[in-house]
């Protein structure tokens, strides 16, 4: 089997495994302990993910697409340790100031402990990705989310305690973690650290926007979660949750599309192939439209059906809320897919500026339509914030190319 296919396969069996995680999880708990705990859990799951952009601070496909390898692989290392330090102890710092009931306190400072140990781990797997090896880092995370995830099962149903299987998850990742790293890293340059002040600047410098233009992203996709956390009970949150997972799967899912292509988008603009580029970026948008097109009346007959079965809850009522929420969830891939292509023409800059502005509108947004709808209004926020994100980069990306073609023009 060749390596490209290799990319494409393993590319897509971790994006499932990964997608049906959050999903499975939270099913675990709200089967095994009960809905109340699945609020808990739901929401220590989404404030960990905010943190992890931290420790990741978007470097990921920044360092995938320099090619020239303008920044070695150890000054990545090396601004990695530092991203992940500083995630510590913005996560310290959150639980100290928030001060949440004992339960919320261990399972977020848990599950922050495990988005730690992916942030390292995610600087592993671009320097695979970067070496043309995407199918490695794609294969050991598809063993260790599975691995993980049946230690936090039998933790969970033995315990029937949400603390103690949300630490048991947390060692199992890190333990899976280091072992795939000493068992690969040496065949990639080994794990040299450098901490080059020179080089930690110009990270930070370059990868700044990207860090807020991600952290901002997910705030807001998780910006109804927080606002409903302020206003409605644990239980109401778990059923927003419920109806919000297949939008977290079809958003991890659409990485399956462009992942395996950010090496050659960088290569083709680089070598001011527009024309070829371009071809890559349509066809990528259209294979978003199939699959909207498809999902769409799929999740309208059978979401709630399943939905209702999977998490044994009684979910009728919500169909509105779901098809709103999966809408806002297409536009969310798509957003995330043009977030790459703007990363990768290196107009980031740009970016943060756009993202900074909507998540400023999302925040007042939001907190009106909850108080005043509760969960449909959380709903609609979401489906608008969403369609002003897409439209947004869409604006920057096509805009910034269009400079750079009469930019070649003159040449």
């Amino acid at each position: 089997m060749s390596i490209t296919k290799k990319n494409y396969i393993w590319n897509l069996i971790y994006s499932f495994v990964n997608a049906a995680q959050s999903m499975l999880l939270m099913l675990l708990v709200n089967r095994i302990i009960n809905e109340d705990a699945s609020g808990v859990f739901s929401y220590a799951f989404s404030v960990a993910v905010l943190f992890m952009y931290i420790g990741n601070f978007g470097i990921r496909n920044y360092q995938v697409s320099d090619i020239k390898e303008k920044y070695k692989i150890k000054d990545y290392y090396g601004f990695r340790i530092l991203s992940c330090a500083v995630m510590l102890v913005a996560s310290l710092l959150f639980v100290l100031i928030k001060q949440p009931d004992y339960t919320k306190t261990v399972a977020l400072l848990a599950l922050c402990g495990w988005r730690l140990a992916e942030s390292m781990e995610d600087v592993f797997h671009g320097r695979y990705q970067q070496k043309g090896a995407l199918y490695l880092g794609c294969m050991q995370g598809t063993i260790r989310l599975a691995a993980s995830d049946v230690a936090f099962l039998i933790a969970l149903y033995i315990c029937r305690d949400l603390k103690g299987s949300c630490i048991v998850f947390c060692v199992a990742n890190t333990a899976l973690i280091i072992i795939f790293a000493l068992l690969t890293l040496s065949k990639y340059g080994g794990f040299k650290i450098g901490f080059r002040l020179d080089k930690l600047k110009g990270i930070f410098i370059e990868c700044l926007p990207l860090f807020l233009g991600y952290f901002l992203s997910t705030y807001l996709c998780n910006v109804c979660k927080y606002s409903l956390e302020r206003h409605v009970s644990n239980e109401i949150q778990a059923y927003y949750n419920m109806v919000f997972m297949p939008v977290l799967v079809i958003n991890l899912l659409s990485t399956v599309i462009f992942r395996p292509l950010i090496v050659d988008m960088a290569n083709l603009y680089n070598d001011n192939k527009l024309k070829d580029y371009k071809k890559i970026i349509n066809k990528q948008q259209l294979y978003i439209l199939l699959i909207a097109v498809v999902i769409m009346p799929c999740v309208y007959f059978l979401g709630i059906p399943v939905l209702s079965v999977f998490y044994d809850s009684k979910l009728g009522p919500y169909r509105l809320i779901l098809m709103i929420l999966m809408l806002g969830g297409i536009f969310s891939a798509y957003s995330s897919f043009i977030n790459v292509c703007i990363i990768t023409i290196r107009k980031q800059n740009i970016l943060i500026i756009a993202t900074v502005i909507i998540a400023l509108i999302a925040a007042g947004l939001t907190e009106i339509m909850v108080i005043k709808f509760e969960l449909l209004g959380a709903a609609l926020s979401y489906l608008i914030v969403m369609i002003l994100q897409a439209v947004a980069y869409l604006l920057i990306h096509e805009i910034s190319l269009k400079k750079k073609a009469n930019s070649l023009v003159k040449e």
